[in-house]
């Protein structure tokens, strides 16, 4: 069972046991993302330099020459840094990472070096299909800052300074505002004893002064738009504006996801694809980030087809509004989704990720247990109720070559 843990100096700590495992693993949660860039990228630049060895130790090196993975991640919400490796070596990987975090520095060089790769990464993103999610973030969002691309653009990456970085670093780098997470065979007394330790030694860091501000909530505006790219195959994204992650709607929006666009037994993927054979593929997704949230579906089709697919589209949700789903359906539902978080907690790397992301983003962890629990609670008047409020209107996001449309 996880437990939480508060620390004196307002650090957060996850811990779930799990003596069965030979591997350990910690996932290291910042609270800032993209959408608190100051200058577009700057987020995830500064997770590219977190591991330039400053200390003679590389992180990299330590981790893999025990077999381990080490990798760090940027979203539009928070940053996160973590690492796998035999269950004897965490304390000593733990506390090269947290070094690496906390005591941070760079200069000219460094910078140089990094900003290099990144505008390498960045073109090389720019000329995949993943690069579709910003066009779609971009068309969706008008003013929010969860808009713009996480890895900035070529021009802002290069007006990014040293002081820059160390400011963005100072600013959001606090204890009370990380969270460590951990799975393993590893008991809370050894954990807490690790960082009794840590900290003891550890020079003064410094407490957040941050303002908390208001959640940017921006109104949402149904319609379509047609966004020119030079691709064979259309994109098209159903966008419809529900609740941020603190809000239990969220468990109930992936049912209806579940039943419309998820696997071959999924109404939209029998009835497009099998049926009429118009897309090629089909998925519906629940988006969360902290305060805001989309559902989604997203497809892979031609341009011509895209009047059946609305249409269907259409009369799918409508049939959810108005009859909910058959008994028969609910439980399948209710057993897939139980299937599909099964394989969420199948390692000690997806528990970090599941326990940590939910309390960095709501402050309540919620177990595996419970999810299911309240999964099963479910029943067709609630398939009705949440589909009712939140998908009636969608805006359309129609990515592909316009001009032969």
């Amino acid at each position: 069972m996880a437990s939480l843990k508060r620390l004196p100096n307002g650090l957060r700590t996850i811990l779930t046991p799990k003596t069965a495992s030979s591997l350990v693993a910690v996932k290291i949660f910042i609270k800032v993302g993209s959408q608190d860039d100051g200058i577009h990228g700057i987020t995830h630049f500064l997770e590219h330099l977190l591991f330039q060895g400053r200390t003679g130790r590389s992180v990299h090196y330590e981790v893999e020459r025990l077999g381990g993975i080490v990798n760090a991640n940027t979203t539009r919400d928070y940053m996160s840094i973590y690492f796998v490796v035999a269950n004897d070596q965490w304390p000593n990987i733990l506390a090269l990472v947290l070094d690496s975090i906390l005591s941070f520095d760079c200069n000219e060089e460094s910078l140089a070096r990094e900003r290099k790769t990144i505008r390498s990464e960045i073109l090389a993103y720019q000329n995949s299909d993943s690069a579709l999610w910003d066009l779609f973030s971009l068309s969706y969002w008008k003013h929010h800052p969860i808009r713009y691309p996480i890895r900035g653009g070529i021009e802002s990456i290069n007006s990014i300074t040293v002081q820059d970085v160390k400011d963005h670093h100072k600013k959001f780098f606090t204890l009370d505002n990380i969270v460590v997470s951990c799975a393993g065979a590893v008991n809370r007394d050894e954990f807490d004893a690790f960082f009794s330790v840590y900290f003891r030694n550890a020079p003064p860091f410094p407490v957040s002064t941050r303002e908390k501000k208001s959640p940017y909530i921006e109104k949402f505006e149904p319609g379509a738009v047609k966004v020119q790219r030079k691709i064979r195959q259309a994109h098209s994204f159903f966008a419809y504006q529900t609740e941020g992650y603190q809000s239990l709607n969220r468990f109930y929006l992936k049912a209806v996801a579940n039943y419309l666009a998820n696997g071959g037994f999924s109404r939209l993927y029998r009835i497009l694809r099998e049926e009429k054979g118009v897309v090629y593929s089909v998925q519906a997704l629940q988006l969360n980030y902290e305060h805001s949230g989309i559902f989604l579906i997203h497809l892979k089709s031609n341009l011509e087809d895209f009047a059946v697919i609305d249409e269907v589209i259409e009369s799918e949700i409508k049939l959810i509004q108005e009859r909910g789903v058959a008994s028969q359906e609910l439980e399948f539902l209710k057993k897939q989704y139980a299937g599909q978080l099964a394989r969420n907690f199948e390692t000690t790397l997806s528990i970090c990720s599941v326990y940590g992301i939910e309390e960095v983003l709501s402050g309540n962890i919620v177990t595996l247990e419970e999810s299911i629990a309240a999964f099963n609670a479910l029943d067709s008047s609630r398939f009705k109720d949440v589909s009712t409020r939140f998908l009636t209107d969608s805006r359309k996001i129609i990515v592909g070559n316009q001009e032969h449309s």
